[in-house]
């Protein structure tokens, strides 16, 4: 097996839960996030399976 994956989803800013919850799932097994590209393919590497809770926040890169 593979230390890196890409997984494509599709979230909306108002399924900020869900979201969470599935990067939560991923991480449970042995899937840790480290970014996202053109919003949609999420990056992994392997890991220890935790149950960790991921904190969404979005910012307007944007502003300032």
């Amino acid at each position: 097996m593979g230390t890196r994956r890409c997984r494509v989803a599709l979230f909306t800013v108002a399924q900020w839960e869900e979201e969470a919850a599935w990067l939560r799932r991923q991480h449970q097994k042995g899937w840790r996030f480290t970014h996202l590209t053109a919003g949609i393919f999420y990056h992994f590497e392997a890991c220890p399976p935790e149950d960790v809770v991921y904190q969404l926040d979005y910012q307007d890169r944007g502003a300032g």
